[in-house]
């Protein structure tokens, strides 16, 4: 079974991460881990608390988390409580790696609100290390729907590679478990002359030639991809030209606004620190939920790392 890991501090901007939880398990069948950890820097006198102190905090703790897991046991999905000791990002990599999580849900801001965010706070932490798929949840994505309803909008960009098709699998399943329209969109970089050629009209000319090559290959992959999704889907495709300046995901969340982006670390321009591209990403666009798929985790239990295309979306079953 799928498991994902849902990390708690108690403030109302980490429970908007709740319903993303519900309806990520509820579409992938997986058990969710509830972890709240209890920190030394939550007391008034970190030096002078005692063991009772601690007792009382982690009763506390999974009382609150207790109260948080009713809504995971009212629709059957499995659960399970953790409290740990410690600073949070280390505690919440631990029990990541202690459990083999697949999926982390969480939320870009917590008690430490929006300055900590990507620039050294809990959640730019724990990316910096993390390897498997996460969905980050921003300070102004708080769900207005039920989480049955979540996703009405889902959105996957793509750029030829694997990785980004891979995506396409994980959103068919949520979209056909959520009745939602999916949205994809072919993104690649607008052709520019160098700068070394000046205004020379035949180095525009190929550049044109090239948008013009380049849409033509899109299109023609967005009809083989398509002819993979299930009929009953309402689908929308598009190809899309950014210019090189800007994130081709910042630009693609903001122009379709969806209810959830699901994409790879590999359209986040990951270079050699996980998530980097996508602290920002989230950062620039914190009102769309973002599911990003890294090298581990439910990218790897929808695709074959090792086929060169992504499996056949249509015999999807999520049950």
């Amino acid at each position: 079974m799928l498991k994902i890991l849902l990390p708690l501090d108690g403030s109302e901007l980490a429970e908007s991460a709740i319903p993303h939880a519900y309806a990520m398990a509820n579409s992938i069948a997986a058990k969710v881990t509830l972890l709240r950890v209890v920190s030394p820097a939550e007391f008034r006198n970190a030096d002078a608390f005692s063991r009772v102190d601690w007792r009382l905090r982690k009763e506390q703790a999974r009382s609150y988390l207790q109260d948080v897991a009713e809504t995971f046991d009212t629709a059957n999905i499995p659960y399970d409580l953790r409290v740990e000791e410690g600073h949070p990002a280390e505690a919440i990599m631990e029990t990541a790696r202690d459990l083999g999580i697949h999926l982390l849900v969480m939320s870009t801001h917590g008690r430490g609100a929006a300055i900590d965010f990507p620039q050294g706070g809990v959640a730019s932490k724990v990316l910096s290390t993390f390897g498997a798929s996460v969905c980050l949840v921003g300070s102004r994505s708080v769900p207005a729907r039920k989480p049955k309803a979540l996703y009405q909008r889902l959105l996957v960009p793509i750029d030829g590679s694997h990785e980004s098709e891979c995506a396409l699998r994980v959103a068919t399943l949520l979209a056909k478990s959520m009745e939602a329209q999916l949205t994809v969109v072919f993104v690649s970089e607008i052709p520019e002359v160098p700068s070394i050629l000046g205004s020379d009209e035949r180095a525009r000319d190929l550049c044109r030639e090239l948008a013009d090559m380049t849409r033509t290959a899109a299109e023609r992959k967005l009809v083989e991809l398509m002819a993979r999704v299930p009929e009953q889907l309402s689908l929308r495709t598009s190809v899309m030209f950014t210019d090189r300046s800007i994130n081709q995901v910042v630009e693609v969340a903001r122009r379709f606004n969806p209810d959830l982006l699901i994409t790879s670390m590999t359209m986040t321009d990951y270079v050699s620190t996980p998530y980097a591209s996508a602290t920002q990403i989230a950062s620039a666009v914190d009102n769309v939920p973002m599911l990003v798929l890294g090298p581990k985790g439910i990218g790897d239990a929808f695709c074959d790392s090792g086929n060169a295309e992504p499996a056949d979306v249509r015999t999807a079953d999520v049950s």
